[in-house]
């Protein structure tokens, strides 16, 4: 029974002269009461996480797997964890949030939670939130509510997070925290606060009563010495700690709660402000009096504030001090009091979980979300001081390999590595994050030029310019760096980081291991090869417009010009922008993986084209087709190339498969058995550009090749260079002696003409002989190639 009630009953044993001196009594009792009241509900109010999740890129089949390591801590989590995949189409229901709302996953995903979890207001808010997210805006962490199976609203502090996939937000993700109790003892400490201010009134009124009944009072001290020693002990018992402090009189007590706390003893810790405030941490001492000093200057209704504390061990705790004063008529602090609780546990997880959000968990760098975060913040100091900053883009090259070549526990010591070299170079203001597998990006604020930036840029390839031993393996990796400037390449973080994307793969086409700074020029062919880029997608799409059309480019022998093959060569003829070389869209097919469609085209249209000179009578020749790098290594090549052999009717004898040299080399068995499949059909083979790649002469005898191209560059000064000559002649025989035949492209002149027939070439191609011509013009050749083998018949 509260204590306000035993005031009134012992009023009811008084005489009536001493009426007016009993409610004076029952008022402190009941005063006390509900300051007791008041620390009790602070003692259970919890707070929601502080954190805001970015999650590095999982794979979304994760959340398939129930026994997956990620749905185990998902379900595992004493949080409400929802993941949406794009807006709408709920994908995963964490097992905390089946037991606060009684849905099962099972009815909620997909969309199922619509019209259940959330009502119409709640979901027209979710849905601006998800837009949001989809923009790259990350949704500050607010409170809102959801329903349960009986449509009762539960109260939830929501922390919003995204997963990206290929740069663009795929996977959206909810983790909140049920704060219904939180709530509910808001409001009844609200309403406690008010009791007590009212209270508060009361006692000022009756202050001049008190006064005369001062001696009346001390009368009564054996009563209230009885009635603290009760307080004292509801006190100790309490889960948190409790202190207070009368102002005026200077006296400062501690529970012994609050002592045991930070690990002492009653005896150890005393009864004074000054011993308290001593185990505050010197980081944090200074926003304790300042908390303090504003709210005893009323300039706040409560004291909260989290601070470290020291314990008798001479660790630090987390501690969260509360406490509300009482204020005299002229607005002066008499006493304050309050609560400690201690929150060090919870600390911990918000650090955790903004580490996650924040920090890359191999490297302990920045990531991209807090980069984004520190670059917007230097871009409004650069705005508002008139200064620039410099970004430095950094890709390792050819990392790839060494993933794939010793693994990616390998690459991943090599990438921690890479990162203590990289911040040995750093000065003081700059910031170094990893963007992602092997990308890194340096932050340089307030540069006067691009010194510092070009200085930096050197440093990192020298200090990459050794062997980093890994494992016992000794392995040597480089660097593209590509650096943009604030504000001549971009003002704002979307257009810096892309043209510092930009400026990095220029340094990679430059022959990597350089940096490269952005500029107008670059963007402008950036711009170009988008655009034409774009215009090959559409072309390759709309095949009914027939662009593209197949030349052939006649090979013949060195000793008589007699033609004995063909070269398809794709070309293409744009409606509006006419004849473009394949020089220019090559490489873009290359690089975008359109190639494979161009290959296909080419290969079946070859085919057709010798079905189709077979049909008119002509004596037909073998016909190369080009199959790119990519293409050859494709599992699905053998079958496709078998299956339109079978589509056209022609036999394998007539198509040779032509490859380069830099495509045999990455995996020489693999290589190998490639090769074997195209011989088991009866296909033959020319191995081109040889002598411009990197493969040893022990890669050459072991592939199955039957005909060797020289290429252009070797036969360009053959005829007037003596070293020249001799790579060729070195090459035929080469060729030769491992029963190839050899083919020399390029053929222009008659002097070089004369050089390869002197060194036994076998056949030559090129310009001296005659250009790619379409298939109309081709058919004179081979009416000639009839004439001739009737002639030699006969």
């Amino acid at each position: 029974m509260p204590n306000n009630y035993f005031a009134i009953i012992y009023l009811m044993n008084i005489s009536i002269n001493k009426y007016i001196y009993t409610i004076l009594i029952a008022i402190i009792l009941s005063l006390m009461y509900y300051i007791i009241k008041f620390k009790n509900i602070f003692m259970h109010t919890n707070t929601g996480y502080n954190s805001n999740i970015k999650e590095t890129s999982e794979e979304i089949s994760l959340f398939d797997d129930k026994n997956s390591l990620a749905n185990s801590i998902l379900d595992n989590a004493n949080l409400i964890i929802l993941v949406w995949k794009g807006a709408g189409n709920l994908i995963k229901f964490n097992n905390y949030a089946e037991k606060l709302t009684n849905f099962k996953e099972s009815e909620m995903l997909g969309s199922g939670w619509d019209g259940r979890l959330v009502d119409k207001p709640l979901k027209a808010s979710m849905m601006l939130g998800f837009k949001d997210l989809a923009n790259g805006i990350i949704v500050e962490p607010h409170e809102t509510y959801v329903l349960d199976r009986l449509g009762k609203k539960i109260s939830v502090f929501w922390n919003n997070s995204v997963i990206y996939e290929d740069n663009k937000p795929s996977i959206f993700i909810a983790m909140g925290t049920d704060i219904s109790a939180r709530k509910n003892a808001e409001e009844k400490l609200l309403k406690s606060y008010n009791t007590l201010e009212i209270l508060n009134e009361k006692l000022y009124s009756a202050q001049e009563e008190l006064k005369r009944r001062y001696k009346q009072l001390e009368e009564s001290q054996n009563s209230l010495r009885e009635m603290e020693e009760r307080t004292r002990l509801a006190l100790e018992g309490s889960k948190d700690g409790i202190w207070d402090w009368k102002i005026k009189d200077n006296i400062f007590s501690l529970s012994l709660r609050l002592k045991i706390m930070l690990g002492f003893t009653d005896k150890d810790l005393e009864d004074k402000i000054s011993s308290w405030i001593k185990l505050i941490h010197p980081e944090d001492l200074q926003l304790f009096q300042h908390a303090m000093k504003n709210h005893l200057d009323r300039k706040t209704s409560f004291l909260n504030i989290n601070v470290r504390m020291k314990t008798k061990v001479g660790i630090y705790k987390w501690i969260l001090v509360r406490g509300k004063a009482i204020f005299d008529d002229n607005s002066s602090p008499v006493r304050i009091a309050g609560s400690t609780t201690d929150i060090t546990k919870r600390k911990k997880n918000e650090e955790t979980i903004y580490n996650l959000a924040y920090y890359d968990t191999l490297t302990n760098l920045p990531n991209r979300t807090l980069l984004n975060k520190m670059l917007e913040k230097e871009l409004t100091n650069s705005i508002l001081n008139s200064s620039k900053l410099a970004m430095l883009y950094m890709d390792l090259d050819n990392f790839k390999s060494i993933n794939d070549t010793f693994g990616h526990s390998f690459g991943d010591k090599l990438l921690i590595e890479v990162t203590r070299s990289f911040n040995n170079l750093l000065e003081y203001n700059m910031t170094l994050s990893r963007l992602g597998g092997d990308e890194f990006m340096i932050l340089i604020p307030k540069i006067n030029n691009n010194l510092s930036a070009t200085r930096l840029a050197n440093k990192i390839l020298k200090t990459l310019y050794r062997p980093f031993n890994i494992n016992g393996n000794s392995v040597f990796v480089t660097a593209s760096i590509g650096i943009v400037t604030y504000p001549d390449d971009g003002t704002n973080i979307q257009s810096l980081l892309m043209n510092a994307d930009t400026a990095m793969y220029h340094a990679k086409a430059q022959g990597k291991n350089n940096f490269q700074f952005f500029s107008k020029e670059l963007n402008d062919q950036i711009v170009k090869k988008t655009e034409l880029e774009k215009t090959l997608r559409f072309a390759l799409l709309n095949k009914k417009e027939k662009e593209f059309t197949v030349y052939y480019q006649p090979q013949v022998r060195a000793d008589n010009s007699e033609l004995i093959g063909l070269e398809a060569l794709v070309r293409w003829n744009h409606p509006k922008l006419g004849f473009i070389p394949p020089s220019q869209f090559i490489p873009i097919a290359e690089e975008t993986g359109l190639i494979k469609e161009i290959d296909e085209y080419v290969l079946r249209t070859a085919c057709n084209q010798l079905i189709e000179w077979q049909r008119k009578g002509y004596n037909i020749v073998p016909v190369s087709v080009n199959i790119s790098a990519n293409q050859f290594k494709h599992k699905s090549l053998f079958e496709k190339i078998r299956n339109i052999l079978s589509e056209t009717n022609l036999s394998p004898q007539w198509l040779h498969i032509e490859i380069t040299e830099s495509a045999t080399i990455d995996d020489i068995n693999q290589t190998i058995k490639i090769l074997n499949n195209f011989k088991s059909i009866g296909l033959k083979v020319h191995l081109d550009d040889f002598g411009t790649g990197y493969s040893s002469l022990n890669h050459l005898k072991s592939l199955p090749i039957n005909t060797l191209k020289i290429d252009k560059s070797f036969v360009d000064q053959i005829a007037y260079r003596e070293q020249e000559k001799a790579i060729a002649h070195t090459l035929i025989q080469l060729a030769h002696n491992l029963n190839m035949e050899v083919i020399a492209e390029g053929v222009e002149t008659q002097e070089q003409l004369a050089v390869l027939q002197a060194q036994h070439c076998d056949g030559i191609q090129g310009y001296f002989f005659s250009k790619p011509l379409p298939p109309d013009q081709l058919e004179s050749l081979l009416s000639l190639h009839f004439l001739e083998s009737e002639k030699n018949i006969v």
